[in-house]
């Protein structure tokens, strides 16, 4: 995904292409905290952003979670939840941990700005 910078040449708009910061929202199960960061980010932002959530390892997601998206206007009834070793080939600016066990048990992302 590619966000747009813009600047304003008399009357014409230009928009320039530059890569979207990677993030990654890493939390226990990826069934509550990083599912909604990811969801909440994408719906805030999405230009700016490449956004993907997983735990260290895979649960089910919650459903009262499911429910209060839904009331924003965030459908994430079919979302299947994702652990690290599935998203391990992938690169990222930025792994947020949202809990300790993530912050503990979260593996190396070369080049990656971690943040708890």
């Amino acid at each position: 995904m590619l966000k747009a910078q813009t600047r304003i040449i008399p009357n014409v708009l230009v928009a320039i292409a530059i890569s979207a910061h990677r993030v990654l929202f890493l939390c226990a199960k990826n069934d509550l905290y990083s599912p909604m960061a990811e969801a909440l980010l994408n719906k805030l932002d999405s230009p700016h952003f490449e956004v993907m959530s997983a735990g260290i390892d895979r649960g089910e997601m919650h459903p009262i979670m499911v429910e209060v998206m839904k009331e924003i206007g965030i459908d994430l009834e079919r979302r299947v939840a994702k652990a690290t070793r599935d998203v391990l080939d992938r690169s990222f600016d930025f792994v947020i941990t949202l809990c300790d066990w993530a912050r503990l048990e979260c593996p190396k992302f070369e080049g990656a700005e971690l943040l708890h």
